[in-house]
């Protein structure tokens, strides 16, 4: 990673957006954070980051709503969605936008190192920025069995 790398939180909920940041700075990331889709496109719009780490639900714009806008920008980072959805929703995730899917609950170290290799490839892909950032197949990671 290199210093700084910044990224984008966007959860509803206040204690997962500060654990995620936490991760997210032991890591190695600058973190901004947004509670709902809206804040998180105007964050997305203005400034340059490597990753958004999007919620599916959050209010006033969901994570999928998030996600279609992200598609239409010009200059996007790679987006990692973090779950508790269900399989069937997870079908509408355009696989040229979203990286990766983590399930909650989540183990941290697995956090730390999607974040960590996803930033790694879009670096070396040289497609942070660009039109497509997608792999055209998403990778799922679930977490721990309850």
């Amino acid at each position: 990673m290199q210093p700084m790398d910044k990224i984008l939180i966007a959860d509803d909920d206040p204690a997962l957006r500060s654990l995620l940041r936490l991760v997210a700075q032991r890591a190695g990331f600058a973190v901004d954070l947004a509670s709902n889709g809206h804040e998180a496109i105007e964050k997305i719009a203005a400034n340059d980051y490597i990753i958004a780490v999007v919620d599916l639900m959050m209010p006033k714009m969901n994570g999928y709503e998030l996600v279609d806008r992200i598609a239409k920008l010009k200059v996007r980072p790679a987006v990692l969605v973090v779950t508790a959805m269900t399989d069937t929703f997870l079908p509408r995730l355009d696989g040229n936008i979203v990286h990766s899917i983590i399930r909650k609950p989540f183990d941290i170290d697995m956090v730390t190192a999607v974040l960590t290799e996803l930033a790694a490839a879009v670096r070396s892909s040289g497609s942070e920025g660009e039109e497509s950032t997608g792999t055209g197949n998403v990778i799922e990671f679930r977490g721990p069995a309850c």
